[in-house]
């Protein structure tokens, strides 16, 4: 857990210094002069990149969107007073384990089922929210085919073993 935090942290550093190096007007005293800037990042700690799909209602307008885990995260400006609840659609082979969000500026954010919601209050100069979504693959995932195929040459490896030491074990006895 405090690993995932500090990536976490290590990733706001990051993101802080390449948007304060690129953009056109710098967010290195906060964001935008008003509204929020959020951005929502995917994290997968099991495999490098896995694409996944989520629903972002804007104050009752939904939109699909596409986020590839562990790469860059999606950013979204709200005005003052917009709510923008982010959901994760389930995905088969994983849990969303967790959504952990930073708030260092004037954002307001709860859980809701599945993802979170978040506030940029009215009369808020400026806002900035980082809000990231862990997934775990399932335990109860059905085995590939590959794996499958490990796990029938572990077992064929066993036999084998089991064989020649019964081999070996009448061999002495004689």
């Amino acid at each position: 857990m405090t690993n995932r935090v500090l990536n976490i942290l290590l990733f706001i550093f990051i993101i802080s210094g390449f948007v304060a190096l690129t953009a056109e007007k710098g967010y290195s005293q906060g964001p935008p002069d008003e509204g929020c800037l959020v951005l929502i990042l995917k994290e997968t700690p099991q495999v490098e990149s896995e694409t996944f799909d989520f629903i972002f209602n804007l104050d009752g307008v939904p939109s699909d969107v596409s986020i590839v885990s562990n790469d860059a995260p999606e950013d979204v400006l709200l005005d003052q007073g917009d709510t923008l609840t982010v959901t994760e659609r389930p995905k088969d082979g994983w849990v969303l384990e967790d959504v952990e969000c930073f708030l260092p500026f004037n954002v307001e954010a709860t859980k809701v089922e599945g993802g979170v919601e978040l506030i940029c209050p009215e009369g808020t100069e400026s806002g900035f929210a980082i809000c990231g979504f862990i997934n775990r693959i399932s335990p109860d995932k059905i085995p590939t085919l590959s794996e499958w195929g490990m796990i029938s040459v572990a077992a064929g490896l066993g036999m084998i073993g089991v064989f020649f030491a019964v081999r070996r074990r009448r061999a002495s006895q004689v």
